[in-house]
């Protein structure tokens, strides 16, 4: 019996070896597939770490880029605005030209159509002048004479005043053809 016991003992130590060692290899299995698929989250972890590395420069690069074309885009913008500016002042100086262009002709055409008619009454007067200068009406109404000499200054002052409206408007073109 003793034997018996030993037998069985051994059996069961035997046994519980086995088992033992059969647990314990499929748990190191299990393990051995755990780490297998930790090794591939990890690699697939890494992948994706890379590609977002990788992504994240290429948004970097492409924002610099985005920063310098609107860089580009202010300067161009202010250059545009500065020609606008430039352009809307030669413009309004071309119109204020033309103003006095057309301000001179009518002046020019004003001044001659007033020169014909005191040219007439200037020479009217000197004729009346002469005629009654030795008359008896000049004797009998001197103010006659004085009135005539008056007529024949504002007429000379009018021709001054035409004179030098077309001096004035003969300045203004030449400056505008200047600029």
């Amino acid at each position: 019996m003793v034997l018996a016991c030993q037998v069985v003992f051994s059996y069961m130590v035997a046994f519980l070896s086995w088992y033992a060692a059969n647990s314990m290899t499929l748990a190191f299995n299990r393990l051995h597939r755990f780490s297998q698929e930790l090794q591939i989250i990890n690699e697939k972890l890494e992948l994706s770490e890379k590609e977002l590395k990788e992504s994240n420069a290429e948004l970097h690069a492409t924002n610099e880029k985005l920063q310098l074309s609107e860089e580009e885009l202010k300067a161009s913008n202010e250059e545009l605005l500065a020609a606008n500016e430039e352009l809307r002042d030669a413009q309004e100086k071309l119109v204020r030209s033309e103003k006095l262009a057309a301000i001179g002709k009518l002046a020019g055409g004003i001044g001659h159509e007033l020169r014909n008619p005191l040219g007439a009454i200037k020479n009217a007067a000197y004729y009346v002048k002469g005629k009654i200068a030795n008359s008896e009406l000049a004797k009998k109404e001197p103010r006659v004479l004085e009135f005539l000499s008056i007529i024949d200054e504002e007429i000379s002052s009018s021709n001054k005043i035409i004179s030098d409206l077309f001096k004035f408007f003969a300045c203004c073109q030449a400056h505008r053809v200047s600029q």
